[in-house]
């Protein structure tokens, strides 16, 4: 979250990571998300790769855009946050079983659980 509170674009290097509240916030619009491979790979070059995004003008400027429309999900301490409301949302998904596109419970909760959530039947 302090990338959010410095309004830099989130640089994420893992293939596993799923941001606070998934069934709100479209993550892809405002970080980058490189492979696992790519980083581990000799070829690869994360400097190179970050500067051609960087000079990409219109995308920067659309994730800049996103990273400021979204700020207030995810920071508590901020006008406007609607962390509270998520998080009431995020649990009532995870009970319902819709939970992240969950069908069932058991699959809610098994979502829930991957995501930090405690879940009591």
């Amino acid at each position: 979250m302090a990338a959010f509170h410095a309004s830099c674009i989130p640089v994420l290097m893992s293939d596993d990571f799923v941001g606070a509240f998934p069934h709100v916030l479209p993550w892809s619009s405002f970080t980058v998300r490189v492979a696992e491979a790519d980083v581990l790979s000799k070829s690869f070059n994360l400097t190179s790769h970050l500067l051609s995004i960087a000079n990409d003008k219109r995308r920067l400027g659309s994730m800049q855009w996103a990273l400021r429309a979204y700020a207030p999900d995810v920071l508590w301490h901020t006008p406007g946050s609607r962390v509270a409301t998520n998080m009431l949302r995020l649990a009532a998904l995870a009970r319902t079983g819709g939970f992240c596109g969950s069908r069932t419970t058991t699959a809610a909760e098994q979502t829930a659980r991957s995501h930090g959530i405690w879940w009591r039947g």
